[in-house]
């Protein structure tokens, strides 16, 4: 009888090998066990050194001999040196070590989607972790300003010089980023002032979850943490007391330091006629 802590690790022993592939045995290769499930080999780039597969649990990894990226027809595919996730028949899920570079395209329900966005949908149906896409101002990319008149809001709610941004299409969760902090004053109303990077959360004709963006109301700086769109009416919550605004006052971005009367245009008039009134 051998004692227990010798039968543990014979178990354990046992249990890795069944699970991880051995150079120079029968074991079929990362590719063929990808064809076994359901799924063509192009999935995984050439050069895979190894892998580990439960086949009860369908947990894996696969392994490469470092980092490895390239771009197919306008996307850019990146894989770390260590993939890992769950593999069903014709399914793969969790995925982590593989993301994706793509021409965040927003159509509206009335349009069919073409094969460009169906790929991408493809993309982010295989693994949870692909949704999360960074998008840089650029080439053929759409810009924040652009993204903002897709969810039906005006361009002027951000300010000029976003460099980028990131957007989870799935959550409407997403990150803005500017050069640096950015503030201005409304003709002696308000004065706004932006982070270097703002976050929240984007639907149509709302913006839930605001970080990074607060307005000056008397001696008071007060987070705007919510802005919705209303027909042509634009309002902005600050939790305790908000304040409405007509559309067209943000038809253009306003500039740092000058905000929307950098040219002595007058356009904030509409702006100085409304106060934030307090919602309790």
């Amino acid at each position: 009888m051998f004692p227990p802590a010798i039968l543990c690790v014979f178990v354990a022993y046992l249990t890795f090998f069944s699970t991880s592939p051995v150079a120079g045995d029968d074991t079929p290769t990362a590719y063929e066990v990808l064809e076994d499930y359901g799924f063509p080999v192009g999935l995984l780039p050439k050069g895979v050194t190894g892998y580990e597969l439960n086949s009860t649990t369908g947990k894996f990894k696969a392994y490469l001999n470092g980092s490895c990226s390239f771009s197919i027809e306008g996307y850019k595919l990146r894989y770390k040196s260590t993939i890992s996730g769950v593999i069903t028949e014709e399914k793969l899920k969790s995925l982590k070590g593989i993301s994706v570079k793509v021409l965040l395209q927003i159509t509206r329900d009335s349009q069919p989607m073409s094969g460009i966005i169906i790929f991408t949908l493809s993309l982010l149906y295989l693994s949870p972790f692909i949704a999360s896409i960074a998008v840089a101002d650029g080439g053929d990319s759409f810009s924040a300003y652009e993204i903002l008149q897709s969810y039906d809001f005006p361009v002027g709610i951000l300010p000029k010089g976003a460099k980028g941004y990131d957007l989870d299409d799935t959550t409407g969760k997403f990150h803005a980023y500017f050069s640096g902090a950015c503030s201005f004053s409304l003709e002696g109303s308000y004065q706004l002032r932006y982070k270097s990077t703002i976050s929240g959360s984007i639907s149509k004709d709302r913006l839930t979850n605001l970080s990074g963006v607060s307005v000056k109301v008397l001696f008071l700086w007060l987070n705007i943490v919510e802005v919705v769109r209303n027909g042509d009416v634009l309002e902005f919550s600050v939790g305790i007391a908000s304040a409405k605004f007509t559309i067209d006052s943000f038809d253009v971005s306003p500039q740092c330091g000058c905000g929307f009367n950098c040219n002595n245009i007058g356009q904030v008039t509409k702006l100085r006629k409304s106060a934030f009134v307090s919602s309790l």
